[in-house]
């Protein structure tokens, strides 16, 4: 009988033990994610202070590659325990070198997109927070941003792990040169109505999307881009903010070469 009690003590302590570890371990993330409103325009993040950017027609372009839990959390109030942040706080999520972070961001695909909260932007609810060191430096670039780049955020998968990460991929100039060699070329427009039943597009293998950005990855605007690939068969489809419109542009043989070699980039997980 003692035995038996010994070992329900045992048992007991042993249950209590790993809850108070995972309660501790519960207690340390929250506290290393949890952010505070420092002030109006202020956020105090693990004793960085980031700075509120002012609004911008602009979007920013942040995507997570790394530490999916540690990139994101909550704001609250200075007085708010960081065991009640998720019910009481703003969620966020920080770009992966930590110099930015979005306050009640949109997420598309398989990057997030963050829409500055400019008048008319149904996302008005987003605030961009830059680091405070870096604060002039971005809110000068956000002023005029050239953006001619190509940018392909895409997933792999790890077999061993079991992980799916998020990477980027900034297309070459070839590459780049390619894709603007048909699309401003109405030549190779493709034209057919969209919901035709002949659209070729109805019957892709496989497609990637492309975000115009800036070179260094912070900006990127309403125009998305994407390639079909179609049996032997490319298609490029742009979608223009300044039309709103979708047109469809046919690759003549010339670009198939350099641009088949991104369709290991297309929307589906790579495996490694």
């Amino acid at each position: 009988m003692m035995k038996k009690i010994k070992y329900l003590i045992v048992s007991v302590l042993l249950v209590l033990s790993c809850l108070s570890l995972c309660s501790c371990r519960e207690l340390d993330m929250a506290r290393y994610t949890t952010a505070v409103f420092s002030g109006e325009e202020t956020i105090e993040l693990r004793d960085v202070t980031y700075k509120k950017l002012p609004s911008n027609k602009y979007i920013f372009l942040i995507s997570q590659s790394n530490g999916y839990d540690l990139s994101s959390g909550y704001v609250t109030a200075p007085d708010v325990p960081v065991l009640l942040a998720r019910n009481f706080g703003t969620y966020y999520i920080l770009n992966e070198e930590e110099t930015l972070l979005c306050t009640t961001p949109y997420y598309s695909s398989n990057s997030i997109i963050i829409p500055s909260s400019y008048q008319g932007n149904v996302y008005n609810d987003s605030s961009i927070y830059c680091r405070e060191d870096l604060y002039d430096e971005i809110k000068n670039k956000m002023q005029d941003p050239v953006i001619d780049k190509y940018l392909i955020l895409y997933y792999v998968y790890n077999q061993q792990t079991g992980e799916t990460k998020s990477e980027k991929y900034l297309l070459s100039e070839a590459e780049t040169a390619a894709i603007n060699a048909v699309i401003q070329n109405d030549e190779n427009l493709f034209r057919l109505n969209e919901n035709s039943e002949e659209n070729p597009l109805y019957y892709y293998n496989s497609f990637i999307t492309i975000r115009p950005t800036s070179e260094d990855l912070l900006f990127t605007d309403r125009n998305i881009i994407k390639i079909y690939f179609v049996d032997e068969d490319y298609y490029i489809q742009l979608y223009t903010e300044e039309n709103d419109s979708i047109e469809i542009y046919s690759v003549p043989q010339e670009y198939k070469d350099i641009i088949g070699t991104l369709e290991k980039y297309s929307d589906y997980p790579f495996y490694s």
